[in-house]
């Protein structure tokens, strides 16, 4: 399932995931409530990556190592 943002909506692409046995299944376009986990996760990592980033007083340019230290993180933390 994806979003039907475009990125997964090429003919060659749609083709193989066809000749695999895959069915396509799209939600609403900018209906984020539709894939509600992967916006919880997005939004969990965005603010904890922010929240390390400014903690040590970084330039926003290093906005990228924040986000994979709060990945790193968050991939250790018990669930």
């Amino acid at each position: 399932m994806s979003d039907a943002g475009g990125e997964y909506k090429s003919k060659a692409f749609l083709d193989m995931l066809g000749n695999e046995g895959i069915k396509v299944s799209q939600s609403i376009p900018y209906i984020h409530q539709q894939n509600g986990r992967a916006q919880r996760l997005i939004r969990t990592l965005t603010e904890k990556a922010e929240t390390m980033r400014f903690q040590v007083c970084l330039p926003p340019s290093w906005w990228e190592f924040s986000l994979d230290h709060a990945t790193h993180v968050y991939n250790r933390t018990p669930m």
